[in-house]
């Protein structure tokens, strides 16, 4: 009597099947809204952009795809007039798509440059066009510090120079800031009165 052969290979069959069924549909879609002409242009970086930089028409391109939930929230052709005299508040990569939320209005335009002594190292955001929020806090005693506040809550990396020479541990560096003028009487009166000072960088907003 000859034995019933093994039942396998039922549920990699099932899971290929449901992959090429999901693939499909996606084709589908996609052809039948390449069909009806049924695309939307998004707006695409065409080289690397640093964050606090203005956008200009040069260094974008429009992209027409078709019609997707997935891309919500990125910039049209149409919607290009309301950032293209706002800043980014992120490194652009080549190639990537630009979102609303990758700007900002530009509130630097009456400001001033400030050098600024740090002991941080060299952190990845340390670098030319980050936007920071610049902390300090003044001397309570000898050694401390009373609680630190914002000072200036939006400002551009000008230029990063590490220390040189034999002497040199590459934990500081002299760091020029762009700060609004507004701001600039009390960043001189920290620096001048030894207040701890402090950059973060600043978060995009959503």
């Amino acid at each position: 009597m000859m034995k019933p052969l093994p039942r396998v290979g039922r549920k990699p069959l099932r899971l290929v099947t449901g992959i090429t069924l999901i693939a499909g549909s996606i084709v589908a879609s996609y052809l039948v809204l390449d069909a009806r002409g049924e695309t939307r242009s998004v707006m695409v970086a065409t080289g690397e952009m640093p964050a606090g930089a203005p956008v200009s028409a040069e260094d974008t391109t429009a992209l027409a795809m078709p019609i997707s939930a997935a891309l919500e929230g990125y910039l049209t052709d149409q919607d290009w007039v309301e950032v293209s005299e706002m800043i980014l508040v992120r490194k652009i990569e080549a190639g990537e798509l630009l979102a609303r939320r990758d700007f900002i209005e530009p509130t630097l335009r009456d400001d001033s440059v400030i050098a600024v002594s740090l002991q941080i190292g060299e952190p990845e955001w340390l670098q030319v066009g980050t936007l920071v929020e610049v902390w300090v806090a003044p001397p309570a005693s000898e050694n401390s510090f009373s609680a630190p506040f914002i000072l200036s809550p939006e400002a551009v990396i000008e230029r990063v120079s590490q220390e040189e020479g034999f002497a040199a541990d590459g934990a500081a560096s002299m760091v020029d800031i762009r700060v609004p003028v507004r701001d600039v009487p009390g960043l001189i009166h920290a620096l001048a009165n030894r207040y701890f000072l402090h950059l973060t960088p600043k978060a995009p907003s959503l």
